[in-house]
Parts: structure tokens; sequence; C-alpha cells
């Protein structure tokens, strides 16, 4: 087991404790499959979205409009209501529950690059009481990688870089903090969460539980 030295697990929303089932949005729609996520992930349109230049309404519209432009005919609002609907949403119990034990040792702060709507998400799925510190790149005005949105986190949790653990499924968001000297760990499923988390003394062990 490693020191524990960590007083704040930093932990990614979507693609750690998130995940989008595979609903075919544009079906019945004429758009190709994969057209919505194509358009909405966009550098153009993400990038204002995700660090608050825009809010989420007008980056789902623009989306639209998108879609329209590249897809005459087609019904891009529906795909769009589609792929913007909770329903395409599942939160991994496992996972949570892991980082809700966490938070009995650590501080728990959600480290997200979302858009204005996440406290809604958050409301919607239960989850506005689940961690103690939620940073939301479209208030920060900064999203992961950029240092800043690290350094962010860190005074939003009262820690300093040596005390933390940010856990994330993006290689290039882990790498990111680690150069600031962030104990950072690639989430690629719940053995490894569960292995991070109990070798850094964050979690009781298995007959404890």
């Amino acid at each position: 087991m490693l020191e524990n030295r960590c007083s704040a697990v930093l932990v990614d929303f979507d693609g750690v404790l998130r995940h989008f089932d595979g609903i075919d949005v544009e079906a019945d729609t004429g758009l190709p499959t994969g057209a919505v996520a194509r358009a909405a992930f966009s550098a153009q349109r993400l990038l204002p979205a995700i660090t608050g230049r825009i809010d989420d309404e007008q980056w789902r519209a623009q989306v639209v409009a998108d879609l329209e432009l590249a897809h005459p005919g087609t019904n891009a609002a529906q795909a769009v209501r589609r792929w913007s609907d909770l329903a395409a949403q599942r939160i991994d119990q496992a996972a949570l529950a892991l980082c809700q034990l966490a938070r009995k040792r650590a501080t728990l702060v959600l480290v997200t690059n979302a858009t204005t709507r996440l406290p809604s998400d958050l409301r919607a799925h239960g989850l506005e009481r689940a961690f103690d510190v939620c940073v939301n790149s479209a208030l920060v005005g900064a999203a992961k990688p950029d240092s800043a949105f690290f350094h962010y986190a860190l005074r939003a949790a009262a820690v300093g870089a040596e005390r933390a653990l940010f856990i994330d499924d993006s290689e290039r968001n882990i790498s990111a903090a680690l150069a600031l000297g962030i104990d950072a760990v690639h989430y690629n499923g719940l053995a490894r969460l569960e292995e991070a988390l109990q070798q850094r003394g964050l979690l009781p062990t298995p007959d404890a539980r």
C-alpha cells in the first residue's frame, strides 16, 4: 500500500461515473449514425460551451443549426433532443459507491468539463449531495487539460497538488495533472478505480465494508 498522503480525490464525471449508452439517436431522422456527436464535439462548438462562453441551450441550438446545414431535410432537432435525454445516460453505481467510501477519508471533488447544464443533470441523477465540491469547467472558464483548471480545482478543494489524487479516463488529462505534481490514475474500469483507492489507503479493507 502506498503511503496515505491523499486528502482530496478529484474524480471526473463522464467516462468514470457517468456513461452514455449506445442509443441510436439518429434513427428515423435521416441523419447518419454519429452525426450528432460529431457536430456537438467539434472544437468550434464544444470549447465555447465547456468554458462558459455560451450556455448549454445555445450550444445545443448551434448543433441543430450545423446539422440542418450539413444535412438538409433531416430532423436534426429530434436527434439532438434524443441525444440530450437523460434516458441515454447511466450512472455507474459501483464506481460511485467506491468514491463515497473514499469520501469518508478524503474530500471528494467532482472535476469535469461540462456545460451550464451540469447542476440540473446532477439533481436529476440524485447526485447534488454526492460531492463535497463540484468544479465545472463552464464556471471556471477553463477546461481540462488546461493547467488553470487544475489550479482552480486545487484551490476549491483547499489542497496542495501533493495531497490530491486525480482520476480521469483521458490520458491527455492525466498527463497534464502529473506535470503539475498531482498523483493521477488513468481510469479504465471499476477494478482500476478500486485498486487506486485501496493502494492509497482511501478504502476500508474488503472485510470491513
